[in-house]
This record gives C-alpha cells, structure tokens and sequence, in this order.
C-alpha cells in the first residue's frame, strides 16, 4: 500500500512541476504559443535512469525545449540545439548559467525570462549549498562540482553526491557519509 501512496504522490508532484513551470512560461514569455510538457525516463552513464521533465514551445517561429537533467541542470534547446543551461551552483549557492554560444538578441531575451522562470519556481524553504573549497575530513574529500558536492573515500574510491535540483531544492544520495553531510549542512549552507 505505502508503495502504491509512494506512487500516487510522485505522479502528483511531476504534474505540479509541470503546471508550475507553464504557468511561469505563460507569465514571463506572453509571445509563447503551443506550450507542451511531458516525462521522459532516459538512461546515462552506468545504466542509470533518471526521470526527466520536458516542456516545449514556439517563440516567434522558433521551437525553445526546456527540459530537466541528471546533473540537476535545467537544460534549453532552441530550434534543437543545445543553447544555455541553468543550475544552482553548489561552490556559491547562487544561479549559474552557461551559453554554448554567442546569442542573438531574441536569444539572450529568451534567456533572461528563463532565468526569470528559473527564480519563479525556486523553492525559497530550502537553501543551498555553497562550499567553495575542498572539504577534507579523515578519509573523505568533498568538493562541489556544478549542482553537485561529490565526496569520495579517498581509500576506497567510492562517491557519493549532494545536489540541487532546478527547482531549488536539495537532495543526496542514500548512503552519502552522514558525518560529512552534517559538517555541510551546519556549516556551509546560505540562506
């Protein structure tokens, strides 16, 4: 039963991501036509697959894909190439983006309400990580890598991840170090 309830509410919650996110295109992109959302489940690097959220539109005759990544990167593609992502950095806490390449004007506006989307659905309960040097403690080192703090066991090899998501909030891996995660959480979090 717990699983079927597991289910149910994450069902739920992807469709209020989804909701949430077209309502943000709809206010801060007026010119948007067409907007379409969807989820796919995508296999990376070891197997692995992630669950990941799409949604499409026109823009003055242009397709612009926004869609979630495994890293914790909202991702843009406009007329199906890769163009700007979007992540919550873990060395500063703040906002970061990318660009692929220059951007024409339409572009960069296009860009910058994304940004504006990006901040709209941000979940203000949580902070974010901010470690901006290596942390080492006995046998662990852990450093921020993009959206993500990795700590590795340094004599076993093994690693394991701290992250932000698109939306602001924060998550781990299951079995990361607990002693390292408090020492984290206690002393570099901003709020």
């Amino acid at each position: 039963m717990k699983k079927i309830i597991s289910i149910i509410e994450d069902i739920k919650n992807t469709a209020n991501k989804e909701v949430q996110v077209v309502k943000a295109i709809t206010r801060y992109i007026p010119q948007a036509e067409c907007i379409r959302s969807w989820t796919s489940y995508d296999t990376f690097e070891k197997g692995i697959t992630t669950k990941e959220l799409h949604w499409r539109f026109n823009f003055l005759g242009h397709e612009i894909e926004m869609f979630t990544t495994h890293n914790g990167h909202m991702s843009v593609n406009i007329s199906g190439e890769y163009a700007i992502g979007y992540w919550w950095n873990t060395e500063d806490g703040h906002m970061t983006t990318n660009r692929q390449r220059p951007l024409e004007k339409w572009e960069t506006y296009i860009s910058d309400k994304i940004l504006d989307i990006m901040f709209a659905i941000n979940d203000r309960r949580f902070g974010k990580w901010a470690l901006p040097q290596e942390l080492h403690y006995g046998k662990y080192v852990a450093f921020a890598v993009n959206a993500e703090i990795i700590c590795k066991n340094t004599t076993t090899g093994k690693s394991w991840r701290l992250f932000h998501t698109p939306f602001g909030k924060i998550g781990s891996d299951t079995d990361f170090p607990i002693e390292i995660r408090e020492i984290i959480m206690k002393n570099f979090m901003r709020k």
